[in-house]
């Protein structure tokens, strides 16, 4: 069992990136896993996820919710956790808000 909860959590990412790339299906759109934050208590973990296009975020969740089990099903077997914790899908718009400052940035005058 890995006792770090920083490893864990990068192990953890590299496991649910792997899972999804083969479980879940997104022909019309690139969807890629940004971070996983395991809370403490292993009882639930908030999985970041970046959807481009923007248009089809609502598409990406209800798959990745309606596989959630199949993925902590995959992942138990892969990961050696006390108990796999509930997965917690969030969007991800970092890069969306960063091009926002650049560009708030780039439009100022000195």
């Amino acid at each position: 069992m890995v006792r770090n909860l920083k490893r864990t959590n990068v192990v953890l990412h590299q496991e649910i990136a792997d899972v999804v790339n083969k479980l879940v299906e997104f022909p019309d759109g690139l969807l890629s896993i940004t971070y996983v934050n395991l809370g403490g208590d292993y009882q639930e973990m908030k999985v970041g996820v970046s959807v481009l296009p923007i248009n089809l975020r609502g598409t990406a969740l209800k798959k990745l919710r309606k596989e959630s089990a199949e993925i902590a099903k995959l992942l138990t077997k892969r990961c050696q956790l006390p108990r796999m914790p509930k997965i917690i899908w969030l969007i991800d718009n970092s890069a969306e808000q960063a091009d926002h400052l650049n560009r708030l940035i780039d439009g100022l005058s000195i």
